[in-house]
């Protein structure tokens, strides 16, 4: 089980670092965004701290008994959580790849909702934790200005 609430901790950093790679990136992703970019870089600056909360949260209620129902209920341990992790990580791999391929930077959009679909889907599995309600939020405005 403590392995379980590691993979989420990895998770949680990935997420971060996935979301930061859409906010540095979203001018070249949308060149229309010109106008928004120093708002979201600022609402990013805003946000970044709610990942460590999360982290906080998980690493504090790791031998708590109350944590373990909960993330099995939502499908968040063993086979579950494996599953759930590995379509992020397939999802989050064709992502990078993309970014580094010129030639794929027309379909990175589509990459980018999928990935955020998977993310959205562990996300609410973790809404006991209140963090993750302002990262999802701004998540969804990512989606919503992508193309």
């Amino acid at each position: 089980m403590d392995e379980d609430i590691e993979k989420l901790e990895k998770f949680i950093l990935d997420v971060k670092d996935d979301i930061n790679s859409v906010v540095s990136q979203i001018v070249d992703l949308n060149p229309g965004l010109e106008i928004f970019y120093s708002l979201l870089r600022k609402a990013w600056d805003d946000v970044r701290p709610s990942f460590n909360e999360v982290q906080k949260y998980l690493k504090e209620n790791k031998y708590k008994n109350e944590i373990w129902p909960q993330l099995k209920s939502r499908g968040l341990t063993g086979v579950q959580l494996e599953l759930k992790l590995k379509v992020y990580y397939l999802y989050r791999n064709e992502f990078f790849k993309a970014k580094e391929n010129k030639e794929k930077r027309g379909i990175i959009g589509k990459i980018i909702g999928k990935l955020f679909r998977i993310i959205d889907r562990i996300f609410e599995s973790l809404g006991f934790i209140p963090a993750i309600d302002g990262i999802k939020e701004f998540k969804g405005i990512l989606e919503e200005i992508i193309p």
